[in-house]
């Protein structure tokens, strides 16, 4: 099997479950193994266009245009990716799989090329418009993560909030490098294909398909150096998840927050977070969002647990339903500034 091949194969498998049925899963077990002696994009395209005509033409359309026109060039080679290509998996800390979906990341708005199910057909002339996709963090807030983790020389790590998997990917990689017993404890009741899955990492991950709020016993008698909060981002779940588990969290340990700029609701309990003295923080911006017209960057909060005890992190109803808030405002921390310092100013 050529090497381009083995590259398609493993990212097709990754980014097609979502289509899965007993047809499609058949018609992939016969792609993959006809694909194991192709050895050009060419032949691979004019391959996929034939086993999957009967697919609706939406899905037929993204699939022959990520192999034409990302596969060669970002994929075969890896070519848009921050290491010199020819590094081994030996040599650089993520495995070969979250590589190759690194080579999807759009740098200019921070978002991923992922083909999905949820893309938009223009019923005249049927045109596909394919859809950048903002489910997983940005590609330079995984390498933060992946730092964050060897910095701190965390064990244990509680994540809110999964998705495809990439964040935990790149922690358990940090975990993997750390060359210790490390593990992090995955929250997420969607199940989507992870990209963790059949790569070395899987000792080091532990995925609960699960609310948060039904999580609790399964963490009893653990304690954690890194919470990872990125879950839904209402007020209400947020708050849940900061004020229940932080308490899980050791003196001295670390909870990053992403999209803390973005949503408000993240923003409201970020906000609790910087009055209550057991904590300290940071909030830095985050290249997401940083072409729209009125910039919302999605943002990621550090904050640094002084101490257990009192006081708690207590529910404000007066945030009970914050979302996103105004996209037209600057986000509700920004804001929560500016007053702050006009009233130093008065």
């Amino acid at each position: 099997m050529s090497e381009f091949s083995k590259q398609m194969i493993g990212l097709l498998k990754r980014l097609y479950r979502p289509f899965r049925s007993d047809r499609a899963d058949r018609l992939m077990a016969g792609l993959f193994s006809r694909a194991m002696g192709v050895p050009s994009q060419a032949e691979l395209s004019g391959m996929i266009t034939k086993a999957f005509e009967i697919w609706p033409s939406a899905h037929v359309e993204e699939l022959i245009r990520h192999v034409n026109d990302v596969g060669q060039k970002r994929i075969d080679g890896y070519t848009s990716l921050p290491v010199d290509e020819t590094q081994t998996e030996a040599d650089h800390p993520f495995p070969a799989e979250l590589r190759a979906f690194e080579s999807l990341y759009d740098k200019n708005s921070g978002n991923w090329q992922v083909p999905f199910p949820t893309v938009k057909i223009e019923k005249a002339g049927k045109k596909l418009f394919p859809r950048l996709m903002a489910d997983s963090i940005e590609l330079e807030t995984g390498h933060f993560y992946y730092a964050f983790v060897r910095l701190i020389d965390a064990s244990t790590i509680l994540e809110t909030g999964v998705s495809r998997g990439y964040s935990t990917a790149c922690i358990a990689s940090a975990l993997k490098t750390l060359n210790k017993d490390g593990h992090v404890y995955a929250v997420d009741p969607a199940e989507y294909p992870h990209l963790w899955e059949g790569t070395g990492l899987e000792n080091y991950i532990t995925w609960l398909p699960k609310m948060s709020q039904e999580t609790l016993p399964d963490f009893e008698g653990l304690e954690f150096d890194l919470l990872v909060i990125d879950s839904h981002h209402d007020y209400d779940t947020c708050h849940w998840e900061v004020s229940n588990f932080e308490k899980l969290l050791k003196p001295g340990g670390y909870m990053l927050m992403h999209d803390s700029l973005h949503y408000d609701g993240v923003g409201a309990v970020v906000y609790q977070l910087q009055q209550n003295p057991r904590f300290e923080m940071v909030t830095l911006p985050t290249p997401r969002g940083k072409l729209d017209p009125m910039p919302r960057r999605s943002g990621l909060t550090i904050a640094r647990k002084i101490r257990s005890g009192s006081p708690q992190v207590e529910y404000d109803s007066q945030y009970r339903g914050w979302f996103w808030g105004d996209l037209n405002q600057p986000p509700f921390l920004w804001r929560i500034e500016d007053t702050k310092r006009g009233l130093e100013g008065s």
